[in-house]
């Protein structure tokens, strides 16, 4: 599955050293795509979702029609 290895090497490309928490954000968000594309009508990626409750907040939920991946 070439997305995993195009992830693997976007995460490569840069020494720990030099990245943050968010540096390959968009990478993932892409790897995620990726893997959901087949299903796209069927699950949604929601990248910054809004806090609920007293739980902090994800980077990403992923939804599918049953509910939270």
């Amino acid at each position: 599955m070439q997305y995993f290895q195009n992830y693997i090497d976007k995460i490569k490309s840069f020494s720990f050293e030099k990245i943050t928490e968010h540096s390959h954000r968009l990478s993932l968000q892409t790897l995620l795509e990726e893997i959901a594309k087949p299903n796209k009508n069927k699950i949604k990626i929601l990248h910054e979702p809004r806090r609920e409750g007293k739980f902090g907040s994800p980077d990403y939920k992923i939804l599918n029609n049953s509910g939270i991946i």
